[in-house]
């Protein structure tokens, strides 16, 4: 939790989608993708060239809707 608000960059490009932050210590990007039935959703947080993995650690995640 952050006491500012952390200015993330979003892109969408179809099923695609990529956050960057750049603010102090956090320097990283989000890069993800929904299934073409958009039911699933996949990707990971990854430090961006220079970054400090102890700070911006890399991480994973997946998700599913549930109806």
């Amino acid at each position: 939790m952050s006491p500012t608000p952390l200015p993330y960059v979003w892109k969408i490009d179809r099923d695609d989608v990529t956050i960057s932050v750049s603010y102090g210590p956090l320097d990283a990007t989000f890069t993800g993708r929904f299934s073409a039935d958009g039911k699933t959703f996949g990707g990971g947080w990854r430090p961006n060239p220079g970054a400090d993995p102890h700070v911006n650690a890399a991480y994973d995640i997946e998700g599913q809707r549930v109806d």
